[in-house]
């Protein structure tokens, strides 16, 4: 996976693994998947389990990310993007990260689960937008920027990833 990516491309960046759950406290948490391979799965709070059908549990380490991240001060300087894909928790993934994304501004790609209601998407459109970034569809890796879209686009498609850009950067892009 990512670790080994990471070792095939030394300079490309540092890339740093952590076999970690963003939380908004440190401890563990359970996650359930739907393989025994814990290859398809997450948080399912709220969820019947007739309807998420994942019955394998896995305990993982949940950390809080900006304070794991006050450990290395040179390091959060230097994010420049952040890509959250926690399969329905990425409004909540993001807001734990604020005072990072207040400081070092990266570019954010996040995704929009088909299980988030409209209402929570709504709320993660206008607080992206009210820390200052422009929100484009995200179209493909090779052209990642598709067009931009607010707060009314919400339900443009059931499963979506976003791509959003400092609004300070928006104008050379």
């Amino acid at each position: 996976g990512l670790e080994v990516n990471a070792r095939l491309n030394p300079n490309h960046g540092r890339i740093m693994p952590l076999p970690i759950a963003v939380t908004t406290e440190s401890g563990p948490i359970e996650f359930l998947y739907s393989d025994s391979g814990f290859c398809n799965g997450g948080r399912h709070e709220g969820v019947s389990r007739w309807r998420r059908g994942h019955p394998f549990r896995l305990e993982v380490k949940g950390r809080h990310l900006s304070t794991l991240l006050e450990d290395d001060p040179e390091l959060v300087d230097r994010i420049r993007y952040v890509k959250i894909d926690a399969e329905g928790y990425d409004y909540t993934v993001l807001r734990s990260i604020e005072p990072i994304i207040l400081r070092c501004r990266p570019f954010i790609r996040a995704e929009i689960n088909k299980q988030t209601a409209r209402a929570e998407r709504v709320d993660f459109f206008e607080y992206i937008q009210s820390v200052g970034y422009c929100i484009h569809l995200y179209e493909d890796d090779s052209n990642p920027r598709g067009p931009p879209i607010g707060p009314d686009d919400v339900m443009i498609q059931r499963h979506f990833d976003i791509d959003c850009v400092p609004e300070d950067d928006h104008a050379g892009s």
